[in-house]
């Protein structure tokens, strides 16, 4: 499944099911380059549109109905380097419990 792709300065991009970003020449539609996202031992799946802003890639992924908790990547569109600096830990579930008893939440 598929929700759409992204154009920047002639890659498109797009999500794989099996959790890749992969950007295509838009003119020979040859891989320029393709990335795991998610952590391939976990149900991850990516099946929504990329965006791209400001020379980055955004991209989603999904899976929360097979146990695994979502997050936004963003990648920059040349280098393929991921510009948010980490993947979810494990640690998510202490960190927001901590977060929804705090004062910001109320």
């Amino acid at each position: 499944m598929n929700r759409g792709v992204a154009v920047w300065n002639g890659q498109v991009f797009v999500g794989a099911l099996d959790g890749r970003l992969i950007a295509l020449d838009a003119r020979t539609g040859k891989v320029n380059w393709e990335v795991a996202i998610v952590d391939p031992k976990l149900p991850y799946t990516i099946t929504g549109a990329p965006r791209a802003i400001k020379g980055k890639v955004l991209i989603g992924n999904g899976g929360a109905e097979f146990g695994v908790r979502g997050f936004i990547g963003a990648y920059d569109v040349d280098s393929l380097t991921s510009t948010m600096g980490r993947r979810p830990s494990g640690r998510e579930p202490v960190v927001m419990a901590r977060a929804s008893s705090s004062s910001l939440m109320l």
